[in-house]
């Protein structure tokens, strides 16, 4: 459980705190633009407990931090935009790792070996994530099967995140310092 939120400041800045926890989450310069497929949200998250300095303020970008190699059930680590983690267990019935049971939906993680891709589902939303070997999200699908599409490129100086929608394309980038984005 989280304590609510009031958007604060010119900027509309929003805060929550975890009291299971302690932690503290900031959303800052949140922008969500109304796409024909689903809404994209672009903003920036201050999470009090990541495990890096790369990771206090982060651009709220879903990406596995860990995922089992093909062939092996070892679970799998997501971090969702807010920064907290979420531990995918192998369950032999689905042949899927699946997420804790949430107050109304389960998310699931299929590994497509013809594709060499990872497959993340909601049941509640029919909402369909495509990640790569890496952990980075490069498809996102609604229930009606319309594409987002996301590509990286990653340089020495900066990160760069293009996202493809349905007539429109977004491009984020993000300066690398002493060696962390």
């Amino acid at each position: 459980p989280a304590l609510p939120s009031r958007d604060f400041g010119e900027l509309k800045m929003q805060t929550f705190i975890n009291v299971n926890t302690g932690n503290h989450i900031i959303f800052d310069h949140k922008i969500v633009i109304q796409e024909n497929n689903f809404p994209l949200e672009f903003y920036y998250v201050y999470n009090s407990q990541a495990e890096t300095m790369a990771d206090v303020w982060r651009f709220a970008h879903k990406r596995f931090k860990r995922l089992p190699q093909p062939g092996q059930t070892s679970p799998a680590l997501l971090i969702e935009k807010d920064g907290h983690e979420t531990l995918y267990q192998f369950d032999r019935k689905t042949n899927a790792w699946m997420a804790p049971y949430w107050s109304d939906s389960r998310p699931s993680l299929k590994y497509d070996a013809a594709a060499k891709e990872w497959r993340w589902f909601d049941p509640k939303t029919q909402m369909t994530e495509i990640y790569n070997a890496d952990g980075d999200l490069i498809e996102c699908l609604n229930s009606k099967n319309e594409s987002t599409t996301y590509y990286y490129d990653s340089f020495q100086m900066h990160y760069l995140l293009r996202i493809d929608a349905p007539g429109s394309t977004y491009e984020f980038r993000q300066d690398v310092v002493n060696g962390e984005r």
